[in-house]
C-alpha cells in the first residue's frame, strides 16, 4: 500500500496577517484584495460558508518571493535630504 500525500494546511486571517507582519487581522483583511490584485498574493479557499482560509504552503512561497523581489517603490526615506544649518 503507498502512503497518502501529505494534505496541505490551511491557515486563517489572524495567522496570515501575523506572517505578513500586519498589526491586526482587520488590517490585513482591509488589504487582502489588493494584495491579490497587485502582488499575486494567493486567493484563500473556502473551506466553510464564511470562514476564509489560505493555504500555508502558498502564503509562505508567495513571502519568500516577495523577499527576492526588488521592490516595485522607492522607501518614501528615499526622498528625505538632510539640511545643514549654518
Amino acid at each position: 500500500m503507498t502512503a497518502m500525500p501529505a494534505l496541505p494546511s490551511f491557515i486563517g486571517a489572524t495567522v496570515v496577517a501575523q506572517m505578513l507582519d500586519y498589526p491586526s487581522t482587520t488590517a490585513f483583511l482591509r488589504q487582502r484584495k489588493r494584495l491579490e490584485e497587485t502582488m499575486d498574493f494567493p486567493p484563500p479557499v473556502a473551506l466553510q460558508l464564511k470562514a476564509l482560509r489560505w493555504c500555508s504552503a502558498a502564503v509562505q512561497t508567495w513571502i519568500e518571493l516577495q523577499a527576492a523581489r526588488p521592490p516595485a517603490y522607492a522607501p518614501a526615506r528615499s526622498n528625505v535630504v538632510q539640511l545643514r544649518v549654518m
